[in-house]
């Protein structure tokens, strides 16, 4: 996109199997993209896959999660609130009453789950507005 003149500023968004991804392309002085969002992330290699990442971010985690289950969610948590990480950062949200996979594919008939999913995607466009926008 840079090269072809395209937006100054680029960002990744991964679901579910692509938020390693996200998350994994968003290490330190290695990214092509300036900013990460990733919602219900699956199969992340903790905690190297987030000690590793050097831009800001939005991280959004389901409360019942087998794929993230509340051990991994601590090390996410962690690995993101320390002081000391020298890194931009990266902001941790975990919306409670909904499964993995609730910003895709959750039921939106259940006004939880629909409520999650909004906010997830709310919370992403205004995460992008202000990191993407510096």
């Amino acid at each position: 996109l840079r090269q072809r003149g395209g937006e100054a500023r680029v960002a990744a968004v991964g679901y579910c199997f692509g938020g390693r991804p996200a998350v994994v392309l968003s290490r330190a002085g290695e990214s092509v993209f300036d900013a990460f969002a990733v919602a219900h992330p699956s199969n992340l290699q903790l905690p190297a896959d987030v000690e590793a990442v050097g831009l800001p971010g939005l991280v959004c985690l389901a409360e019942d999660d087998p794929v993230v289950p509340p051990e991994s969610v601590a090390i996410i948590k962690e690995v993101f609130s320390r002081e000391d990480r020298g890194r931009p950062p990266v902001e941790v949200k975990q919306f409670l009453g909904v499964r993995h996979g609730y910003a895709v594919r959750g039921m939106m008939a259940n006004a939880v789950v629909r409520k999650a999913r909004d906010q997830t995607l709310e919370d992403m466009a205004a995460f992008f507005k202000r990191v993407l926008a510096a």
